[in-house]
């Protein structure tokens, strides 16, 4: 089988590379493997203009072979598929340039402002536009692929499974999807029978970074080709098939109308089901970032942080340029609060940081300011392993005299927890902490733990913070 493909390089013997606008005819070729994610560069490259608007700008000349080279290709496409031949397309996000339009704005050249147009749609539609479809795709990356489909695509998605990533999943659902977004409706890869051809959208495999050496980048590109050939075999044999005309549509044998009927509400009782799915990980993953109180570092922590007092009913006042703390006003009471993940103990520098901020509020705002550090020490450690002190002696003297608040991001978030429980004792327990001089002393639990099968683990005594 002969085998071409434009824009994206293969290693592999029965693949011929070559350019969108080189004078290569597609019709000497069985199958046609197509990145358009690429496709702009051949252009913007020969062009004289750099960026309008951010995206690339094609100047006249190179938007005349543009325009020519996609009618072109579109021919040829159309062409193959009648022949009976394959064509796979990468799926693509939506390509963004600006090319020259097909009536020249005269008034704006000799104003010395030429004019482009902006197209997002370039290369996605390619095919689709000889068929009335408005076919759109949106930018999306990732790895976590759903495959839902029939052979023999199942195959092929056996041996590609851990090698293959997308950029995009389509607006609309076209064609028979085979591929989603994990736990989603987003469709990402499908295929339609065009004529005697068949119009393939697929993931495409990973670039090379994301191998561990160069010989298992070649591996995967190896039996991704090797099975995309063994695919468009399979399909070659299908289609054998008598392909029934369009107009049968209309007539409905004897029970066909409710086995289309059982079809449609099973189609939507799936789709209800994958739209709760990604409903309830959303969910799922909103909780799980509460647990960034207790082993979160650097900005996520700093968030989370800011988000639970936030819930607590504080409400966040302008800070001081430059400072990386929260101020925030509760009722007629001010607090800032700075927020410390570490491998490590506290130390009391951290402590003499916060007073050197509490001082600095209270000068241009002329008002009590409450200190409250908020500390995740030894991180990295599970609950267990925590045995040391988080607040050395020292530090929390120091505290005492200056009625700062010291407390762990454990009983920040078992705070937070029976706040959100038990609503009625929230104002207290956020009196608490305004109280507080030196470490926050509420009872406080660990977490309950428990495994993945839903049992609890054996608890251990809390670790005393002092």
């Amino acid at each position: 089988m002969k085998v071409l493909s434009i824009g994206q390089s293969f290693q592999h013997d029965d693949v011929t590379q070559d350019q969108f606008g080189s004078g290569t005819s597609l019709l000497d070729y069985d199958l046609l493997l197509l990145d358009p994610a690429v496709l702009i560069d051949e252009y913007w490259a020969k062009s004289k203009v750099n960026t309008y608007t951010g995206y690339p700008v094609i100047d006249d000349r190179n938007s005349v072979r543009l325009k020519t080279d996609i009618r072109r290709r579109q021919n040829e496409m159309y062409e193959m598929l009648k022949q009976g031949r394959t064509i796979i397309v990468f799926t693509p996000a939506p390509q963004r340039c600006h090319i020259a339009p097909d009536e020249r704005d005269y008034a704006a050249d000799r104003l010395g402002v030429a004019k482009y147009d902006l197209h997002e749609n370039l290369f996605t539609p390619i095919l689709f536009t000889r068929y009335g479809r408005n076919v759109r795709t949106v930018e999306a990356a990732g790895k976590s692929l759903e495959f839902r489909g029939e052979e023999p695509f199942g195959s092929f998605w056996e041996k590609n499974k851990n090698n293959l990533r997308y950029h995009a999943y389509f607006e609309e659902k076209v064609g028979k999807p085979q591929w989603f977004i994990e736990g989603t409706t987003k469709v990402i890869g499908t295929y339609l029978k065009i004529k005697n051809g068949y119009l393939i959208y697929l993931p495409m495999v990973q670039a090379e970074e994301h191998f561990p050496s160069h010989a298992e980048w070649l591996e995967a590109q190896e039996i991704f080709i090797d099975s995309l050939l063994k695919l468009v075999e399979e399909l070659k044999k299908g289609s054998a098939d008598v392909q029934l005309p369009s107009w049968t549509e209309s007539y409905l044998l004897p029970g066909e109308l409710e086995q289309r009927t059982n079809l449609s509400n099973l189609q939507g009782v799936l789709d209800h089901v994958y739209r709760e799915i990604a409903q309830q990980k959303e969910h799922l993953d909103q909780l799980s970032k509460y647990k960034l109180l207790i082993a979160g570092t650097g900005k996520a922590f700093d968030v989370q942080v800011r988000k639970v007092f936030e819930e607590l009913g504080f409400t966040v006042k302008e800070g001081l340029l430059g400072k990386d703390d929260i101020f925030l006003n509760y009722g007629d009471k001010f607090a800032v609060v700075q927020a410390r993940s570490m491998t490590r103990t506290a130390t009391i520098t951290q402590a003499a940081q916060l007073e050197k901020c509490v001082s600095e509020y209270f000068t241009p705002y002329d008002v009590e300011v409450k200190g409250i550090l908020v500390v995740n020490a030894y991180k990295d450690q599970p609950f267990q392993e925590r045995t040391e002190a988080v607040f050395p002696n020292a530090m929390v003297n120091y505290s005492e005299k200056r009625n700062h608040c010291l407390m762990t991001g454990v009983q920040l978030l078992n705070l937070y927890l029976e706040a959100r429980e038990n609503p009625e004792r929230r104002a207290a327990l956020v009196q608490k902490m305004f109280d507080t001089s030196g470490v926050f002393d509420e009872q406080v639990d660990r977490p309950v733990q428990r495994s993945a099968n839903g049992e609890e683990l054996q608890a251990t005594e809390p670790t005393e913070v002092r």
